[in-house]
């Protein structure tokens, strides 16, 4: 009897991952605010986990977001070493009162995992909802040094093409960031006076910054950087707005 109490104590020893339970070890999506104030940004992280619950190394998300009117499809960074991916999302004041649900699929070369979520926007609701959730994606544990373009929302009707590069790829602090953003129509117009929203994501936190277009559709971008601490990789989003339409890009930027 001895010898099978042993045996037992040591299956659980060698094997911890048959005992593991919960949905702390499965795959999810988490909100900042489950419940959202109209104007308040919403951080929105995927967690990836693999099916003895570890974390998802360098996994690929992509995010689906079902707005009132369209549907907006967000290429997000590669998970960290935590198995985790944000973006921040900055839902119009015309969505207040809405539910928003949320998809995500993970995938590597051995797995392809769907989860889903949703969060709701505080108030009453307005109608017709005309706009969309502006979302910047957020990540800070990755080693990319050079400007990844983030996949742009292309609404129906009509879209606006935006590019975002750091100038030069890496600075040294307390010296800003430098950003140049090109603002096109879809027929490779410049556009003029487009109002430039960034959200530049550092260890330390999330710095906003903001621009207008020149008469060249051109914007450079100045991201204070006196809040790092240290050698980082900075990951900055940028969107734009015209006729209605948003389009997203980003770029990295290494800080030492």
């Amino acid at each position: 009897m001895r010898r099978f109490l042993v045996v037992g104590i040591l299956l659980v020893v060698l094997f911890p991952a048959t005992v593991r339970a919960g949905s702390s070890n499965e795959s999810l999506i988490r909100f900042s605010h489950p419940l959202l104030s109209p104007g308040t940004a919403q951080i929105v992280t995927v967690v990836a986990r693999d099916l003895g619950g570890r974390p998802l190394r360098r996994a690929r998300v992509v995010l689906v977001v079902h707005l009132a009117t369209r549907t907006a499809h967000i290429h997000m960074r590669p998970t960290n070493s935590r198995g985790m991916s944000s973006v921040v999302l900055h839902p119009s004041a015309a969505l207040r009162g809405t539910r928003v649900s949320v998809d995500a699929t993970i995938s590597t070369s051995a797995l392809l995992e769907p989860v889903s979520s949703s969060f709701r926007i505080l108030g009453a609701p307005v109608s017709p909802v005309t706009e969309t959730a502006a979302p910047t994606a957020t990540a800070t544990e990755h080693p990319a040094r050079t400007a990844t373009p983030v996949a742009a929302v292309t609404p129906s009707g009509g879209s606006i093409a935006v590019t975002a590069q750091a100038v030069p790829a890496s600075s040294t602090a307390p010296a800003p960031i430098l950003v140049v953003v090109h603002v096109r129509s879809a027929g490779g117009q410049a556009l003029a006076r487009i109002p430039i929203q960034s959200t530049a994501a550092f260890r330390e936190g999330i710095i906003p910054t903001t621009g207008t277009t020149d008469s060249s559709g051109s914007a450079t971008l100045r991201i204070d950087t006196a809040i790092a601490r240290g050698d980082e990789t900075v990951h900055v989003t940028v969107s734009a707005t015209w006729k209605g339409q948003t389009a997203f890009s980003a770029a990295d930027a290494a800080l030492t």
